[in-house]
């Protein structure tokens, strides 16, 4: 606990506040109603705000940024609980010296940047800044993790996987949504009985039909030879006169966003679905389990599916930094 603390401090100021400050021991949990904070804890995989230091970002004050506190904060926890084993993600922008190794002083901490394309996922770009940590006393890592990784890095990056290859959602999941964006806009929508059938055009405001066109222009005058006419993705949300948001380039998607992601498939005539997006970030929700547990309202799975670290990438760099290390 913080006895003062204010917002408008300085990032110098605030890391100087929360190296004295106590954290609480307990907090609040809707499972099981109040959790201790300081158990026995081997591993802890989080990623703090990036708001503060990412590109997409015009107006970033990087580490003054407003979202500072949460770093510090998780630096704080980790270190006054001495967890073992520590595992950060964040844009490639964050200054990691900075922000994490002067605030985790009893970890050895190893910075990884890699992106889904290296594990099979060619279909995505998202470039990640992991850091890996071990609790001194209490952990060794004796292997070289980056040579290590880049072994598995050089088995699994010769898989391509194209945009289309994640073009799979059932059916009923496509009027699911079809249904839910009509209700929304206001139209009348009639279930399509085969995948064959499925046109979604009319559900595109007048705004996102005329930049479907723009896309559709562009594509065939460029004939982009990394991406074919049945792997093209495109972003509705803003004027592609401004900034074309599009699979074309590299044969990759556009960057899943927190807010509402309009991908448009012009092949198909119909939008990317959200369960679509979860797959292409490497979760399996088209498996019976994952598919319940993902079960979540349009927004909240808009937010997971640009929030969520990259389940694949996650994984293979999580595995290969354990395979690396032994708890002593």
């Amino acid at each position: 606990m913080l006895p003062v603390w204010d917002y408008g401090w300085s990032y110098a100021q605030k890391q100087a506040a929360m190296r004295l400050g106590q954290l609480a021991t307990h907090v609040r949990c809707a499972r099981h109603g109040w959790c201790e904070v300081f158990g026995h804890v081997d591993l802890d995989v989080s990623g703090t705000p990036c708001q503060d230091v990412s590109s997409a970002n015009n107006n970033r004050l990087g580490v003054e940024g407003p979202n500072n506190h949460v770093c510090l904060a998780w630096c704080r926890l980790n270190t006054l609980r001495r967890t073992k084993l520590l595992f950060h993600e964040c844009v490639t922008g964050n200054p990691w010296e900075v922000t994490l190794q002067p605030n985790l002083p009893l970890h050895s901490l190893y910075p990884i940047v890699t992106q889904p394309s290296q594990f099979m996922h060619s279909w995505m770009r998202r470039l990640r800044q992991y850091v890996f940590g071990a609790e001194q006393s209490l952990a060794t890592v004796n292997f070289d993790i980056h040579n290590a990784l880049d072994r598995v890095i050089g088995r699994m990056s010769s898989c391509c996987t194209l945009a289309s290859d994640g073009f799979v959602a059932p059916l009923a999941e496509i009027n699911q949504e079809a249904a839910h964006l009509s209700a929304v806009r206001g139209l009348h929508f009639v279930p399509f009985s085969r995948l064959d059938d499925v046109n979604l055009r009319f559900t595109l405001s007048p705004k996102e039909a005329e930049y479907e066109v723009y896309y559709t222009a562009q594509w065939w005058n460029r004939h982009h030879p990394k991406c074919k006419w049945d792997d093209l993705v495109v972003g509705l949300n803003d004027n592609p006169r401004n900034r074309l948001i599009w699979s074309a380039v590299n044969g990759q998607l556009p960057t899943l966003r927190t807010g509402t992601n309009r991908l448009w498939v012009p092949s198909k005539n119909r939008w990317v679905t959200l369960g679509e997006r979860m797959s292409y970030m490497g979760f399996p929700v088209y498996t019976t389990t994952s598919a319940l547990a993902l079960n979540r309202p349009a927004v909240l799975s808009s937010r997971m599916a640009g929030n969520a670290m990259h389940l694949v990438n996650l994984m293979c760099v999580l595995t290969t930094c354990l395979c690396c290390t032994r708890l002593v």
